[in-house]
């Protein structure tokens, strides 16, 4: 997870990694996530597929956003009156694109 540095409340965003980046590899994107929250958002990334293609990385990335609102840890970090936001790089662009295509997601 990556947040502002403030007790504030912030909208999320659910980050879907490429390609042989899950795991502890998605450590990879600190440098991406760490500027996504420096402007304001909470983004949680899934671990999904540590050095595999995974082909239901979609349904990883709505699972991130139903742990965050169910956590007892990270809830009360989000500002749930905001919509959530999702975003992907390669493989997780691909999710990223099904998951806003799921209209049973929403």
């Amino acid at each position: 997870m990556w947040r502002p540095k403030s007790s504030e409340k912030f909208p999320l965003i659910s980050f879907a990694h490429g390609w042989h980046c899950g795991g502890p590899d998605i450590h990879n994107y600190d440098d991406l996530l760490t500027g996504l929250a420096s402007a304001g958002y909470v983004v949680i990334g899934n671990l999904s597929a540590f050095q595999q293609y995974c082909v239901q990385e979609s349904k990883d990335q709505i699972r991130t956003i139903q742990f965050a609102q169910t956590s007892t840890h990270y809830a009360s970090m989000i500002d749930w009156t905001k919509q959530v936001g999702i975003l992907g790089h390669s493989m997780g662009g691909e999710a990223t694109h099904n998951t806003a295509a799921n209209e049973a997601a929403c």
